[in-house]
C-alpha cells in the first residue's frame, strides 16, 4: 500500500500523511490519531530510501578499520556498530587496509554510499592523505575518530591517554621490583609514538636507562623470536618488559618461555588493551586498559548526538587503567 492510499482512506492529503509517519509537529492530535490508525490498520511501514529522501537521512553510518582482522579494531567496532543500530543507524564497515593509497581509496567510496556520517577506528588513520580526503569528500558531514586526532573543522577526536597509561605502568613496574624496562613495539602509529612518549617520561622520571626495540610485522607474524632473544643477550639485565599491544606480549610470553626464561621472576611483562590474549596465557597477563568498550560506545553516542545537532566536544579524552594479573612477580 502506497502513501496515497493510506491518504485516501483516512480521507487526509498525502503531505499529511507524510508528516505523520516522520513525526512533524505541524499535524493536530485529531489527524495524527486518525492517519495512525489506518497505518497501523494496513501495517504500514516507510521503505528506509523513502524514508531518507523525505528526511535526508540515510540512517546508515560509515565506520573505518585498518585491518578487520586486528581483534584490537574488530572489539571497538563491534561495540560501535551495536552502539549504533540500538539507536536505529545501519553501518557499513570498511577494512580500508594499512597503506595511505589504500585508505584514500575507502573513502572516496564511502563518500559515494550517502552515509550520513563516519567512525574511523585507530590512530593509524592520523596522516595527512586521509585529512586531505576527509576535507574534499567528507566536509559536509561529522566524523568520529576514535584514539586519533585530525584538525579538520568537522572531525571530532576521542582519544586515550596512552602516553600517561604507559608511564603509569613504568611505575607500577618500579613498585614490582623491577628496574631495567624493555619497550617493545611493532607498529609504527600515532598511538604507538605516544606510547613510547610516556614510557620514556617515565623511565626519565625514575632515573633509570631506555630501552627500545622495534619489532617488525614480518618478524611478528613469523614468531620469530630472535630479534628479542639477541637483544636480551646483548642487554642481559633487562628484567621488565612493557609491549606495545597484548598480541606482541603474548608473543613475548611464548618466547621467553620457550628459551627457559621464567615469568615473572626474570622477567615481567605488561601488555596494552586488556584484550582475550590476557587469559590465555601462562602466566596470565597484567595489560593496560585502553577502554576500548567505552571508546566505541562513546564514539557512537557523540556521532548520534552531532546528527540531532546536539552539543558535543572536539576532543574528549579517555583515560587508561592497569589490570594486574600473573605476569608481574
Amino acid at each position: 500500500m502506497t502513501i496515497y492510499e493510506i491518504a485516501e482512506k483516512a480521507r487526509v492529503s498525502a503531505s499529511t500523511v507524510s508528516r505523520v509517519i516522520n513525526n512533524k509537529s505541524s499535524v493536530n492530535e485529531k489527524t495524527r490519531n486518525k492517519v495512525q490508525k489506518v497505518l497501523d490498520e494496513y501495517n504500514f511501514s516507510l521503505n528506509e530510501t523513502a524514508r531518507s529522501l523525505s528526511t535526508n537521512q540515510s540512517k546508515m553510518i560509515g565506520i573505518l578499520v585498518a585491518d578487520i582482522r586486528n581483534s584490537h579494531y574488530t572489539d571497538i567496532a563491534y561495540e560501535t556498530e551495536t552502539n549504533l543500530l540500538e539507536n536505529g543507524y545501519c553501518s557499513i564497515i570498511i577494512n580500508a587496509g594499512n597503506t595511505a593509497e589504500r585508505m584514500r581509496e575507502s573513502i572516496e567510496i564511502l563518500s559515494k554510499r550517502q552515509v550520513d556520517g563516519a567512525i574511523i577506528i585507530g590512530s593509524i588513520f592520523q596522516n595527512k592523505v586521509v585529512e586531505k580526503t576527509l576535507k574534499k569528500n567528507f566536509n559536509d558531514r561529522p566524523i568520529i575518530f576514535l584514539n586519533g586526532s585530525l584538525p579538520n573543522k568537522n572531525v571530532y577526536n576521542l582519544v586515550v591517554a596512552e602516553d600517561e597509561g604507559v608511564k603509569e605502568s613504568v611505575y607500577l613496574l618500579k613498585e614490582h621490583g623491577y628496574k631495567h624496562i624493555l619497550f617493545m613495539s611493532w607498529m609504527e602509529t600515532a598511538s604507538n609514538t605516544l606510547k613510547i612518549k610516556g614510557y620514556k617520561e617515565g623511565i626519565s622520571n625514575l632515573g633509570y636507562t631506555t630501552y627500545l626495540l622495534n619489532i617488525t610485522e614480518k618478524e611478528i607474524k613469523t614468531h620469530n623470536s630472535d630479534v628479542l632473544i639477541n637483544y636480551l643477550k646483548l642487554n642481559p639485565q633487562i628484567d621488565a618488559i612493557i609491549s606495545s599491544d597484548d598480541l606482541l606480549a603474548t608473543l613475548t610470553i611464548k618466547c621467553l618461555t620457550e628459551n627457559n626464561i621464567n615469568i615473572p621472576n626474570e622477567i615481567g611483562i605488561i601488555g596494552i588493551n586488556n584484550s582475550e590474549y590476557c587469559y590465555i596465557t601462562t602466566p596470565s597477563l597484567t595489560s593496560l586498559d585502553n577502554k576500548q568498550s567505552e571508546l566505541g560506545q562513546l564514539g557512537a553516542q557523540s556521532l548520534i548526538n552531532l546528527l540531532n545537532k546536539k552539543t558535543v566536544s572536539k576532543k574528549i579524552q579517555i583515560f587508561p587503567e592497569i589490570i594486574e594479573r600473573e605476569s608481574l612477580r
